[in-house]
This record gives structure tokens, C-alpha cells and sequence, in this order.
């Protein structure tokens, strides 16, 4: 049994109350020396690779690790890249992840996953936005939302939320002047349901609060879906309900600081698309291995590197590039509706 769940008697009536489950408890800490030997080599090269782009940079740079659709199930995630991250990090100082969410599945927010994510990372520093799986499952078991979000995201002290169920939210980096944005794709929580799509709420706060930076800034905004691709085909579309709104809010910034890239997960396929004035909203492949319908276009094999995939994010502000070093399985470098080559490293410009 992969999965628990407790139940609570109310008097003599037959009536039980569900609360949030999680996977089961891996063992504590993240040892790098569980790493299977057939990562050995690699990792080092791929250390070796990301350190020589690290120094080759403009001399303004920011990296971090991008995961998304961990769905941290046995049978659909061979549950390896907190150690993998460890690794990295330990060889390139990169200090923080982002998550793209679906972090668990079905009834599973999976806290253990996150609690792995900043062992590997050695500190709090792993940012969460949600996904459908922790929105639509937990809508059933967990009211208000900000008690999900403590599951997700912990008491990060320097997350600003957006709204009192901490659904959206910003953070920044001073030193470096740049700017997180995490965005929320299923909204607010009302009393007994939720709100699917990105909201006018969550637009205002976004106009008006998140993208309000001083003069020179970088912002990266990251979210699980805007735009999306349709499972076993290689067309790309406009997200859920409110997508259109946030997009034009994107394309049309105008404001003191840059926006870098907009970073997506949910369709467990890479693609690039670049928006009408030249910001590039870059799709990222699952972590999963297990395939939905055939929705995954690199093959995964479990055993292999190719059974776990996570990007190490390399911006250079100076240049206005972006490098996605693909971990695991390779990346597909395709826009729009071309899915284009397997690579180890996307590059974009902005």
C-alpha cells in the first residue's frame, strides 16, 4: 500500500472525515551515495557542463533548478531526482528549486516529496505553485486552501503571498534583482469548492503587486499551465479559463523590469512558445517516467538516466539567454506546434 489516510469516528454515526494523505514516508534524508551507478559519469559531466557556463556568464547570473509533474508515485516516478539535485548542487552551489506542481497524484499532496526537494537542496528554498492535482483532490479534503499550502510550500519566510489562502505569490532575490512569480492556474477556495483557472483576483494582484519592480529587475514568473499541449499530438493551445488575460498581461508589460521567461509544466511535453513581443513561455517535460496515453514525447526508461527529468536554469542577464540543462532524459527543443530535436541544453533568448 503506497498511500495512508486517517479516519476519525464522530460519535456512533458511521460518518468518516478524510484528511489530506501523503505517499509514504521515505527513509529521513537524502544520502547522494544511494545514487545508482549508472548515473556516475554523467552527473559529473553534466556538473562540469553547467560550472563552465556558470563562469562564461555576462557576469550577471541566476540559476536554479526547474522540476514539474513529479506525480511521486512508485509506479510513475522512479523517485530519484531529490537525489540527483543533491548531487548538483553539492557540485554548483545552486540554491533553490521551483516546482511546477502536480507534485502528487490523485488524493496525494506526497509533503514527503517536498520535504525530499529541501533535503536535496540543504534549506526551505523550494517553491511550489499548484497544480491540478493538489487543487482539484485536496478541494475535497482540506478547507481553506492555505493549510494545503503549508503542505507545499512549508513558512518560507521570504514568499509574499497574494491572497489569504496563499494560492499566488512572489519572492525575491535583492542581491540579484530578480523577481519569482509564482502563479496559481486553479485560483481561490470558496466554503465548500474551488475556482478553476487563473482569476481576476490573481490578475489585479499580478498588474498591480507582483509586476511592480524597480528599474533594472529580472522577473521570472512560473506557473502549471497557460499555455498547453493536447496529450499524444504536437499542438499547442491557450490554457485554462483566464490564460488569454494573464498572457496579454505578459505580452504587454510595460513596466520598469524584464520579464525573462514564463516556465509551465501540466502537459509532460517540451515545447517553446514565443509571445507577440518576444517573451518566450517555455514547457517543461514531467519527472514522471510513466506515460498517460502516450503523453510523454522522449522515451523513459526506468534504470536509465532517462527515468527522471528536472532542468538546471542558467540565466544570463547581461546576453538576455536562457539555458535549460536537461537532467535524466533529454529535452525536445521544438516551437509551437513543431516538436522539434532531442537535446541536452535548450537555449532561448529574450
Amino acid at each position: 500500500m503506497r498511500c495512508s489516510f486517517s479516519i476519525v469516528w464522530l460519535f456512533v454515526v458511521l460518518l468518516p472525515v478524510a484528511t489530506l494523505v501523503s505517499c509514504d514516508e521515505l527513509p529521513e534524508g537524502v544520502d547522494i551515495s544511494d545514487i545508482p551507478d549508472y548515473y556516475n559519469h554523467y552527473l559529473d559531466d553534466r556538473s562540469k557542463t553547467i560550472n563552465e557556463t556558470i563562469a562564461e556568464c555576462s557576469g550577471d547570473c541566476e540559476t536554479f533548478f526547474w522540476i514539474t509533474d513529479m506525480h511521486w508515485e512508485p509506479d510513475l516516478n522512479a523517485r530519484k531526482s531529490p537525489l540527483l539535485i543533491k548531487y548538483i548542487a553539492s557540485q554548483t552551489g545552486i540554491s533553490k528549486i521551483l516546482n511546477g506542481g502536480d507534485t502528487g497524484n490523485s488524493q496525494v499532496i506526497c509533503k514527503n516529496a517536498i520535504a525530499q526537494l529541501k533535503n536535496a537542496i540543504g534549506s526551505d528554498r523550494v517553491y511550489t505553485v499548484t497544480g491540478n492535482h493538489e487543487i482539484n483532490d485536496a478541494s475535497r479534503y482540506e478547507k481553506p486552501f492555505e493549510r494545503v499550502a503549508d503542505e507545499l510550500r512549508g513558512h518560507n519566510v521570504d514568499i509574499k503571498y497574494g491572497d489569504k489562502n496563499k494560492c499566488y505569490f512572489f519572492f525575491d532575490n535583492e542581491e540579484g534583482e530578480i523577481r519569482y512569480i509564482g502563479l496559481s492556474s486553479f485560483g481561490l477556495f470558496f466554503d465548500n469548492t474551488y475556482e478553476s483557472g487563473y482569476t481576476a483576483e490573481q490578475l489585479t494582484w499580478f498588474k498591480n503587486t507582483a509586476l511592480n519592480v524597480r528599474k533594472g529587475w529580472t522577473i521570472i514568473i512560473f506557473t502549471h499551465s497557460l499555455y498547453s499541449g493536447v496529450s499524444i499530438s504536437d499542438k499547442l493551445g491557450i490554457g485554462l479559463l483566464g490564460s488569454k488575460d494573464f498572457i496579454d498581461a505578459i505580452d504587454n508589460y510595460n513596466g520598469d523590469g524584464t520579464i525573462a521567461c514564463v516556465l509551465i509544466g501540466h502537459t509532460h511535453r517540451d515545447r517553446i512558445h514565443i509571445g507577440s513581443t518576444g517573451i518566450p513561455y517555455i514547457i517543461s517535460a514531467c519527472d514522471r517516467h510513466a506515460s498517460y496515453n502516450g503523453d510523454i514525447n522522449v522515451d523513459r526508461i526506468p534504470g536509465t538516466i532517462t527515468e527522471q527529468h528536472f532542468e538546471v536554469v542558467v540565466v544570463d542577464k547581461g546576453r538576455k539567454i536562457i539555458k535549460l540543462f536537461s537532467i535524466g532524459a533529454k529535452a525536445r527543443d521544438g516551437y509551437d506546434d513543431n516538436p522539434g530535436k532531442e537535446v541536452d541544453v535548450r537555449i532561448v533568448n529574450y
